[in-house]
C-alpha cells in the first residue's frame, strides 16, 4: 500500500475516529490525543505523579480482509457489525475493535463518574496495520513514545490477548506473557520457458509442488519445556481445576518433578485433551494445542505462470511460520534449508538463500530461498516472569481477580467473597499468532527475576495467582 494521504484505502479510519470522537466525548476532552501517520492514535491521560512508570494499554484499529468470493459464507455480512442478542458479528468484533472498545468505554465510565484521577501516566495506542505487522502504526508510535519518554518507560503494557477460558471445572484468566516470533519465507523456482506442448517432467508450478509437499512432509515437533506458558498453566489446572482428566494431571506432576519421560509424552497428551478447550480455533484451522507448542508453517500464497499453453518460468510461493518460543530465525532458516536440499538434488535444482548455495552439473532451474519482503523476521519476544516477585504481574493478576469478584452479574461493584471454587485463577499462557507488542518491547521490557526492576507485558498474572490486590 501507498502512504496515507496518497493511498485511498487508509481513508476508511476517518470515519472510524469520527464514530470514536461522537461515542467518548470524555476522552477526547480530557486525554492528550495525537494522531500517527495520519491514522494511529496516541492518548495520554496525565496522571497526578510524575514519577511513576505510566502504564501502556495498547490495541489496533485495523482487520484482516475478507475475500470478496468467499462473503457468501458468512452468516452475517463481514462488515456489518450485526448483534444477533448473543454475539456481535464481523471483522474485527475480537481482533481487535472488541479491545479498543473496552479500553475507550472503561476510561470514559471512569471519566463520567468524576471520582477517580490516576496516579500513573495512562497511555493509550492504537496502531492502524497490525494485521501487516505495525510497520507504519506500531513503529512510528513507538518511535514518538521513545523519544517523549525516553527508553523502557512504562511499568506495564497489556495489548490483545488470551482472555477468560471455562475449562475443565474451572473459570482461567489466561494473558499471553509470551509471543512467537515470525519469518515468511520466499521460496522462488526459476526455470526456463516455451510452449506447454512439449513440457517437462516437472514445470516450475509443479517442481514449486513438490518442495511444498517436502515442507509439508516434516511438520515441526511439538516441545514444552518448564519455561513455556503453557507448561506454567498445566501445572496451575492440575492444582486447581477439579475435571482435569486424571492421567494429564499425573503426567504434569511427573514432569514437573523432574521425569523426562513425562515430560516427553505431555505435548501429545495436552493435544489429546485439546487443553480442556483452551486451545479454541476457527472453522478451517488445525490444532491450537499443536501450534502453541511447536513452530508452525502455511503455504498461503503462490503465483506462476501468464498462460494456460506456456510454460511458467517463475513460480513464487509464500511459507508464514510462526517460530516456538524456544526457537530463532536462525534455527528456522537452517532447518528449511536441510528439509529443501535433498528434494532439490533429486530434482536437479540449484538452490541459493540463506548465506548457503548449491549448484548441480547441469542445473534444471534455481530455487531461490529468502525472506519475505512484504514482512520483516521477528525473533520470539522475552517471557514475562509470572512469579509472585514480579510486582507487576501482582498487580495485574490481582485486579483481574478483583474485577471477576466485582462483576455486574453477582455484585453492585464491591468485591465479593467468592467459594474457592468459584474464583478466578490466573495463569500463564500465549497466543498462537503476532501482535503489535512486538514493537513494543523496546518501551516495556518484559521483567526477569532478579533485576530488581517492574516491568512486564501482558497480551490479553503470580504463576497461579489466587488472590486480589489494591496494589
Amino acid at each position: 500500500m501507498g502512504a496515507p494521504g496518497t493511498d485511498p484505502r487508509w481513508d476508511v479510519f476517518g470515519e472510524y475516529h469520527a464514530y470514536l470522537e461522537a461515542a467518548y466525548p470524555l476522552v477526547h476532552k480530557h486525554l492528550v490525543k495525537t494522531t500517527i501517520d495520519t491514522w494511529g492514535l496516541v492518548y495520554e491521560w496525565v496522571g497526578t505523579d510524575a514519577g511513576r512508570r505510566p502504564l501502556f494499554i495498547t490495541g489496533h484499529q485495523d482487520v484482516v480482509p475478507v475475500l470478496p468470493d468467499t462473503v457468501y459464507q458468512w452468516e452475517h455480512p463481514p462488515y456489518s457489525g450485526d448483534y444477533d442478542g448473543t454475539y456481535i458479528w464481523g471483522r474485527g468484533a475480537s481482533d481487535d475493535k472488541g479491545t479498543t472498545t473496552a479500553v475507550l468505554a472503561a476510561i470514559e465510565l471512569l471519566l463520567e463518574g468524576g471520582r477517580f484521577t490516576p496516579s500513573r501516566t495512562v497511555v493509550l495506542a492504537f496502531g492502524h496495520d497490525e494485521e501487516r505487522g505495525g510497520l507504519r502504526g506500531a513503529m512510528n508510535i513507538r518511535d514518538f513514545l521513545l523519544d517523549k519518554y525516553g527508553p523502557q518507560p512504562f511499568a506495564l503494557l497489556v495489548d490483545e490477548g488470551s482472555g477468560l477460558s471455562s475449562a475443565w471445572g474451572r473459570t482461567f484468566g489466561l494473558p499471553g506473557v509470551a509471543e512467537k516470533g515470525k519469518f515468511d519465507l520466499n521460496l522462488t523456482v526459476s526455470t526456463l520457458g516455451g510452449h506447454s506442448s512439449v513440457p517437462p517432467p516437472h514445470t516450475g508450478i509443479g517442481l514449486s509442488a513438490l518442495l511444498i509437499a517436502e515442507l509439508e512432509r516434516n511438520p515441526y515437533t511439538p516441545t514444552l519445556g518448564p519455561k513455556a506458558p503453557v507448561y506454567g498453566y498445566l501445572q496451575c489446572a492440575a492444582a486447581y481445576a477439579p475435571d482435569i482428566p486424571s492421567k494429564l494431571k499425573r503426567t504434569v506432576a511427573a514432569a514437573a518433578s523432574g521425569c523426562k519421560k513425562a515430560a516427553k509424552a505431555l505435548p501429545e497428551l495436552v493435544i489429546e485433551t485439546s487443553l480442556g478447550g483452551s486451545g479454541r480455533v476457527g472453522a478451517g484451522q488445525g490444532s491450537a494445542e499443536r501450534a502453541l507448542m511447536s513452530t508452525t508453517q502455511a503455504v498461503d500464497m503462490i503465483a506462476g505462470g501468464v498462460k494456460v499453453n506456456a510454460l511458467p518460468e517463475l513460480v513464487t510461493t509464500f511459507v508464514n511460520h510462526r517460530l516456538d518460543i524456544s526457537s530463532s530465525v536462525a534455527e528456522l532458516k537452517a532447518r528449511i534449508w536441510h528439509t529443501l536440499l535433498p528434494t532439490a538434488k533429486e530434482l536437479g535444482l540449484a538452490v541459493v538463500g540463506f548465506g548457503r548455495s548449491y549448484t548441480p552439473d547441469k542445473p534444471r532451474g534455481t530455487v531461490y530461498l529468502e525472506s519475505s519482503r512484504l514482512s520483516q523476521d521477528l525473533e520470539p519476544a522475552p517471557i514475562t516472569d509470572t512469579t509472585l516477585a514480579n510486582p507487576a504481574w501482582r498487580v495485574f493478576a490481582g485486579t483481574a481477580r478483583g474485577l471477576w469478584a466485582s462483576r455486574q452479574e453477582i455484585s453492585n461493584g464491591t468485591l465479593v467473597d467468592l467459594a474457592p471454587e468459584d474464583e478466578l485463577i490466573m495463569a500463564p499462557f500465549m497466543t498462537t499468532g503476532n501482535t503489535d507488542t512486538a514493537r513494543w518491547v523496546c518501551v516495556a521490557a518484559p521483567l526477569t527475576t532478579g533485576t530488581g526492576t517492574s516491568r512486564a507485558t501482558f497480551s490479553g498474572g503470580a504463576m497461579c495467582s489466587t488472590r486480589s490486590t489494591r496494589e
